[in-house]
């Protein structure tokens, strides 16, 4: 159900920005927003209040293609999985579209991971029959005899063997920290960043592989403590604890 939400949010995204995108080119072709760009000569003459209007037109579409060609290019570099055109998109596109994008392909992610088990247990792989001939039958033909199965000499009766010390459970690994939730952070990119930070690398060179079994972790570590109980949903200044990536 989380994983269809998700991918709900992202094609609800994706159609508000194409739908922003089809209301304002309809808008230029009715006043006062039908003011040319090739010609001056009518924004001039046109009254200051449709002047304004004309061009907060103009300024609304241009950022309706923008938003729309970044979320396309950042769902398209996630899909292709090029950290470096994931690194050019993420520093370009706005948080809340990147949370947007990133929830949809960690469920993704996570619906394959768990799916993967599942099918290989169903699977009973080739059927092998065997025939046995028992010589009961006409044509089974006479059933040779066995070989014996060679004896085996009994081992000797072992010595009492002293009982060891136990053996002490391994302790379990110290939690990374904690970190406050900031404005449009997403547990996926907290987990992303934590993980990068833990294993020395760059957070771009990250696969969803890599970040997907740490963010189980860090959900199942954390949601108790959250205030909505959600992972899906977490408040500014709330506090996530980094458990350790082992």
């Amino acid at each position: 159900m989380r994983f269809l939400r998700r991918v709900v949010a992202l094609g609800a995204l994706v159609s508000a920005e194409i739908a922003a995108v089809v209301v304002l080119h309809q808008l230029g072709g009715r006043a006062p927003f039908d003011l040319p760009l090739s010609h001056v000569e009518p924004w001039l003459r046109a009254e200051p209040v449709d002047a304004l209007a004309a061009a907060l037109r103009v300024v609304a579409l241009v950022s309706a293609w923008w938003l729309l060609a970044l979320t396309i290019a950042y769902s398209a570099a996630r899909l292709s999985r090029l950290p470096s055109a994931i690194r050019v998109c993420e520093h370009a596109t706005p948080r809340l579209v990147r949370r947007v994008v990133d929830a949809a392909f960690a469920a993704s992610i996570v619906v394959g991971v768990l799916a993967s088990p599942a099918s290989a247990a169903t699977d009973p792989g080739p059927r092998v029959e065997i025939t046995v001939r028992d010589g009961h039958h006409h044509d089974a033909g006479p059933v040779a005899a066995l070989p014996t199965e060679p004896s085996t000499p009994s081992a000797p009766a072992s010595a009492p063997v002293a009982a060891s010390a136990p053996v002490a459970a391994p302790q379990p690994a110290a939690d990374l920290g904690s970190v406050e939730v900031a404005p449009g952070d997403s547990l996926w990119g907290i987990a992303a960043d934590a993980l990068a930070r833990a294993t020395g690398r760059e957070r771009h060179a990250l696969t969803d592989e890599d970040v997907a079994p740490y963010w189980e972790r860090v959900c199942a570590r954390n949601r108790d403590a959250l205030r909505s109980g959600d992972v899906n949903l977490i408040y500014p200044g709330e506090t996530v604890v980094l458990p350790s990536p082992t």
